[in-house]
Formats: C-alpha cells, structure tokens, sequence
C-alpha cells in the first residue's frame, strides 16, 4: 500500500527533491531483489493464511530480503504519508512475526476443528 501512494504523492514532493530523486539511477540487483522479495512476502502471506510455520520463515526472509534491497537503493525521498503506511506495514509484520513465533499459533499438533476428542481406550 505505500508503494502505491508513494509514486502519485511524488508529485507532492519540492521540485528540488523530485528532480534529485528522478536523477538517480536505478540499481538493477537492488530492484530484483526487491521484486524477489514482493513475490516472498505474497507466497509468504499465503502460508501464514494456511497457518503454515514455512509461511512465517519464507515471510520473514523475504521482509528481510527486502531491507537489504532497499539499503542497496541508498538514499531516497518519500512523501510523508507513504513513509508512515510503511511504517504502519512493518509494525503489523512485527505483531505477525511475534504471533508465528513465540506462539503455539502455527503448531504443528493442531485438531481440527468440530472434531470429538479422542476417547481413552476401554480395555
């Protein structure tokens, strides 16, 4: 979601920093990085909705592939409102991260649900 305001609300930006921003070149291994980690955060979004524990790991190493993408980027400017929607992502994949972690949230042993307990053996 901030990836989607940020390039309408470029616009918004001073016209010194929109010309800086627009001058730089695009760095090819950073940006495929990036579009790797796209795609893992998506596949891992998927796993977390199956509750899946290999969700959470291909989530977190994608998110974090991502990081490193966007130091590989270098400096760059981004509108206030697109800066916080990020902000606002990451808080989220911290609360998502701490659920499929250091819960029994994606525990492999789970029943399924509507099912009878399993009687104990009569013998």
């Amino acid at each position: 979601m901030a990836m989607t305001l940020a390039f309408p609300l470029q616009e918004s930006l001073p016209a010194v920093l929109r010309e800086w921003s627009h001058s730089r070149p695009l760095r090819l291994t950073a940006f495929a990085a990036g579009m790797l980690a796209l795609v893992g955060v998506g596949v891992g979004c998927v796993g977390l909705l199956v509750q899946k524990k290999w969700g959470a790991w291909v989530h977190f190493s994608s998110t974090a592939l991502s990081v490193v993408a966007d130091a590989g980027l270098g400096p760059h400017v981004m509108p206030t409102l697109s800066y916080a929607m990020e902000e606002l992502l990451m808080l989220l994949c911290g609360l998502i991260y701490g659920l499929a972690f250091f819960t029994d949230a994606l525990s492999a042993d789970k029943k399924e649900p509507n099912q009878p307990p399993a009687s104990p053996p009569s013998g």
